[in-house]
């Protein structure tokens, strides 16, 4: 989509979108920022959900703020990765680096003489029955949920983009990406979800430390989850991230994405759809 697409929907101030891939439950959650919303300015997060091949494509991007057109940048960094990996039958790590390459490069082509101009952070996973690729690039997070021998939800970092400094962060437009890039590859039984946050997410699943800046993972939110679905049902898991972007704790000045894909029990996963292929408006 180019910028002028984006005049033809209302700007977006929250969305909120649970999905069922078995045996995946997927939630896709966007919120303008608090700044953006006083300054009447559009969200710069940008993300895409959606099956290439035989996987799950989630994938994130966080315009930044410096940028003249990061929002810009965002969208089209998750719409080229997407449009990249289309019609390959089984997408690996390689074909998810090639669909970053083809973002950084669609960036610079973009704008050739002020490539910053476009600068945006990016996260992405492939998820298939029998591995689990991410990479990001950025300050982006991909975390990791796993369940320990009580049957206890832990959180833990699962790809994160090197950092070289600490006064910013890196872009998709810078030249050396590749160089700043962390990948891993893993496989799906070891996992019982993962999550693609923007850095206005974090609070979600990070809690702060102290003067020191340093933060540790806070699982709160995801072990919240499995009650959350057997009471109201995976229909409504979209009901239980609405609450929690209402409390003070989460709250963010910045624009917040927050993508997850999530293993419920057997007991608590919704029934196989009729039909194979559905539509969405």
């Amino acid at each position: 989509m180019n910028r002028d697409g984006l005049k033809a929907y209302p700007a977006l101030l929250m969305q909120t979108a649970t999905y069922w891939q078995a045996p995946w439950l997927l939630q896709a959650m966007a919120q303008q920022g608090r700044s953006h919303y006083n300054e009447g300015c559009l969200i710069e997060d940008a993300h895409i959900m959606r099956p290439v091949g035989d996987s799950l494509l989630l994938a994130v991007a966080d315009g930044m703020s410096s940028a003249a057109r990061g929002g810009e940048g965002a969208l089209s960094a998750v719409s080229v990765v997407g449009h990249a990996l289309t019609g390959i039958a089984h997408p690996d790590a390689a074909d998810l680096k090639n669909a970053v390459g083809a973002a950084h490069a669609a960036l610079i082509a973009t704008s050739p003489d002020a490539p910053h101009a476009l600068a945006t952070t990016l996260a992405a996973v492939l998820i298939s029955d029998k591995a689990v690729h991410a990479i990001s690039i950025g300050d982006s997070n991909i975390v990791s949920i796993t369940e320990d021998g009580a049957g206890a939800l832990k959180l833990a970092p699962f790809c994160v983009g090197n950092q070289p400094s600490q006064d910013g962060t890196v872009s998709l437009t810078d030249p050396q990406w590749e160089r700043h890039a962390g990948s891993v590859t893993s496989h799906p039984d070891l996992l019982t979800g993962l999550i693609l946050a923007t850095d206005g997410a974090q609070p979600f699943f990070y809690k702060d430390m102290g003067l020191s800046g340093r933060s540790a993972l806070d699982a709160t939110v995801v072990q919240g989850l499995p009650a959350a679905i057997s009471k109201l049902t995976a229909r409504s898991l979209s009901a239980y991230f609405s609450l929690l972007m209402t409390r003070p704790e989460y709250m963010s000045l910045d624009d917040r994405t927050l993508l997850m894909a999530f293993k419920p029990s057997e007991k608590e996963s919704p029934p196989k759809p009729k039909t194979k292929v559905m539509a969405h408006a």
